[in-house]
């Protein structure tokens, strides 16, 4: 269980026993966990808001695609 950031940085992070990223996704019969999506279109990222478009279009431009 997740209960704290890397290196305890970050202070209390779960909710509800939960550990809140935005994303969802779905856990198999063997118990692997597949994240399928980002409930937002925005993820935060050094205090700033990012598109999860406009970075994946950035991602799929790239030559060595």
């Amino acid at each position: 269980m997740v209960d704290a950031y890397f290196k305890n940085e970050g202070g209390q992070v779960l909710r509800d026993d939960w550990f809140p990223i935005g994303d969802v996704a779905i856990i198999d019969v063997d118990s692997y966990m597949q994240i399928t999506k980002r409930s937002k279109d925005v993820i935060k990222s050094c205090g700033k808001w990012i598109s999860s478009i406009d970075l994946k279009n950035i991602v799929m431009a790239h030559p060595a695609l």
